[in-house]
């Protein structure tokens, strides 16, 4: 599996789509830390929500920033889960256009290079 994908890395893709396909992979990596931190935020909001334990490390953090009230903690506290899930989303989406933008120019690229390889034969091989 290593050899083959070696080859289509050094024989088949030219320098810049190399180039690209690190970026995606870092932005896909990227993606992934912001989708596991998404998922951990979930639980600290939900504890602050349902219990008005001052232990919680989001309510100390709300006490830094003087927010006393504790309907002033909850509604900053959805608010911000919910830009957390939104800006993670938005980011998802642009990087899954970009990386299907990519396949796309792939499968062209590789379907024009077998073709003309095929058109290029004898015609004894045809």
């Amino acid at each position: 599996m290593n050899k083959k994908f070696n080859y289509i890395y050094k024989n088949l893709l030219s320098t810049s789509d190399r180039t690209f396909y690190k970026i995606l992979l870092l932005l896909i990596l990227i993606g992934t830390v912001l989708e596991t931190l998404s998922v951990g935020i979930i639980f600290p909001v939900l504890n602050t929500i349902i219990s008005k334990d001052s232990n919680n490390i989001i309510t100390k953090i709300f006490d830094f920033l003087n927010l006393n009230s504790y309907e002033d903690i909850i509604v900053l506290s959805i608010i911000i889960l919910f830009i957390a899930f939104t800006s993670k989303s938005i980011f998802l989406t642009v990087v899954k256009f970009y990386e299907n933008k990519f396949i796309a120019k792939l499968k062209v690229k590789f379907s024009e290079r077998f073709y003309k390889t095929y058109l290029k034969k004898s015609f004894i091989f045809h």
